[in-house]
């Protein structure tokens, strides 16, 4: 590592800062879910990835 302040770390140089922030969002991201009636699970499309745009902003599919 460099010289720089050790909370400034690059992709090249991930740091204990970057990792613990990534874990806390990861851990809020899982409990978020968790949270979630399996009910709502059950409703989002099975092709949100792939078609996010269409979802989102409502554009047909053949525009994207």
């Amino acid at each position: 590592m460099t010289d720089r302040d050790s909370n400034s770390g690059t992709l090249d140089e991930p740091n204990d800062a970057n990792d613990e922030s990534a874990s806390l969002l990861c851990q809020s991201l899982v409990e978020l879910g968790e949270s979630l009636p399996r009910e709502e699970w059950d409703r989002v499309p099975t092709d949100l990835a792939e078609n996010l745009h269409h979802y989102l902003y409502e554009v047909p599919d053949e525009d994207w």
